[in-house]
């Protein structure tokens, strides 16, 4: 269960809604672990699994937030530099 302890709040969260738990807005990580393991169906395996998958998401999610946001980024700076170009010319 110290996977558990590991994972961010949105992980968790995501990980008891994929488990069908009753998940409150104002719950802690802790109170997300202890719904989880206390669950009658629990199954750490899988549990682990299924947490593994949504971290692995989360992650290549936040890369592509990054490589989209330096790609517009270097967008508006080649458009800016165009720009100071024609300026000159």
């Amino acid at each position: 269960m110290a996977y558990l302890g590991k994972a961010r709040k949105e992980d968790l969260r995501l990980l008891a809604e994929e488990l069908n738990l009753n998940v409150g807005d104002n719950m802690k990580i802790s109170d997300l672990s202890k719904l989880i393991t206390t669950h009658p169906d629990y199954d750490e395996e899988f549990s682990k699994n299924q947490l593994t998958i949504i971290i692995e998401d989360r992650k290549l999610r936040e890369q592509q937030e990054i490589e989209n946001r330096s790609f517009e980024s270097n967008k508006n700076l080649r458009k800016r530099i165009k720009g100071l170009i024609a300026n000159f010319s």
